[in-house]
């Protein structure tokens, strides 16, 4: 979500740079002291006025849900809390096998195959 926003930004600025470089630039025919403070002006207002145009049309059209997002993040810390209340119960009792098959089942739902595998000499089943 975060590259979102920035490739956002990013080519908002690359369109008010766009836009309002022309105002920047000096006219050959114009009193250079009196226009440059008018363009100056007048570039302030192009890009405050896209700017608050582009913020408000994604707002207003955009179909994303921030709260789905929100809720998601807690889920996940909350997931992340659980599994290490359980790993920390292990840690205590490490012969709770009920425990063990719980956490490696979580490992392998949550794709972390890794912590999932069991290694060591007790793992190994002949």
């Amino acid at each position: 979500m975060t590259g979102f926003v920035i490739g956002c930004a990013a080519m908002l600025i690359a369109a008010l740079v766009w836009i309002t470089l022309p105002l920047w630039r000096p006219r050959e025919n114009v009193d250079l002291n009196a226009s440059r403070r008018e363009r100056r002006i007048s570039s302030i207002g192009v890009i405050a006025a896209v700017s608050v145009t582009a913020v408000a049309m994604y707002a207003g059209l955009s179909n994303w849900n921030w709260k789905a997002t929100e809720a998601v993040a807690k889920q996940s810390a909350s997931i992340e809390d659980m599994l290490s209340r359980l790993e920390a119960r292990l840690a205590a009792n490490p012969n709770d096998v009920d425990g063990w098959l719980l956490l490696g089942r979580s490992n392998v739902a949550l794709q972390r195959f890794a912590p999932a595998v069991p290694t060591g000499s007790a793992a190994c089943c002949t």
